[in-house]
C-alpha cells in the first residue's frame, strides 16, 4: 500500500511492485473513455446515495458499508426469492 504523496513516479513504483503493466496503466489513465466510465459510475453512485465504499446493489437493495457474510447471503436469497 502506498503512502504519503501520490506523484506519477510513486504510482510507476506502485505499479510495478503489484507486477502491473504500467504502460498500459499510464496510456488507460488518460484515456478519456475510462474518465467518462469513472464519472458515469460517480454520478450513478451519487443518484443512489451511495457516499463511500464499499457499496453493493444486490437485486433491488443498496448495502451499503462493509457486511459479513451472512448478510450477503441473505440479501442475495431475498433477490433470487422476488425473481422468481
Amino acid at each position: 500500500q502506498a503512502s504519503g504523496d501520490i506523484t506519477p513516479a510513486s504510482l510507476q513504483a506502485e505499479a510495478k511492485r503489484l507486477g502491473l503493466d504500467w504502460e498500459r496503466l499510464a496510456r488507460d489513465m488518460e484515456d478519456p473513455a475510462v474518465k467518462e466510465r469513472i464519472d458515469a459510475n460517480l454520478a450513478l453512485a451519487h443518484a443512489l446515495g451511495i457516499q463511500g465504499t464499499p457499496a453493493m446493489v444486490i437485486g433491488e437493495e443498496l448495502i451499503p458499508g462493509a457486511v459479513d457474510l451472512n448478510e450477503l447471503k441473505r440479501a442475495v436469497t431475498a433477490a433470487r426469492a422476488r425473481k422468481s
